[in-house]
């Protein structure tokens, strides 16, 4: 029997291919990724997909619909939502006021992937339905 398809998602917002890429690749095995180059394109995914997103990785500057913007506009439609914002910029107000939010994490850039993958599986609890359906079997 094959490996199943994962039924939650995480959107990456990541106007850096190539960052957008590492992450989805170490989130892969356990959720659905669904890419977005913007914060636009975050909230297309956000709209098709709602009753399966498990959290949010944003960047915090990108065109057309920054991360701050994306996060105003999560935290309408579901403010417990996990959402963690990556940024290579230092601490500012914007920062602040995002911190201010529950269930929002803040990485720096470069940051470490393993590190990531941790806050995701701490905020879904990825890991402790994977250690349930392993007790199931």
């Amino acid at each position: 029997m094959g490996q199943e398809k994962p039924t939650r998602a995480v959107v990456i917002a990541e106007d850096d291919s190539l960052i957008r890429e590492m992450i989805g690749h170490a989130l892969e095995d356990k959720f659905e990724i669904l890419p977005a180059w913007d914060g636009i394109e975050a909230i297309e995914q956000y709209r098709r997909h709602a009753g399966r997103i498990a959290a949010v990785i944003t960047d915090l500057t990108m065109p057309r619909l920054n991360g701050e913007q994306l996060v105003d506009w999560l935290r309408d439609k579901d403010p417990n939502l996990p959402v963690i914002v990556i940024t290579a910029y230092s601490w500012s107000r914007q920062v602040n006021r995002l911190l201010s939010h529950a269930n929002i994490t803040l990485l720096w850039k470069p940051f470490d992937i393993g590190l990531l993958v941790e806050l995701v599986d701490d905020f879904t609890g990825a890991q402790r339905e994977a250690a349930a359906c392993r007790l199931a079997e």
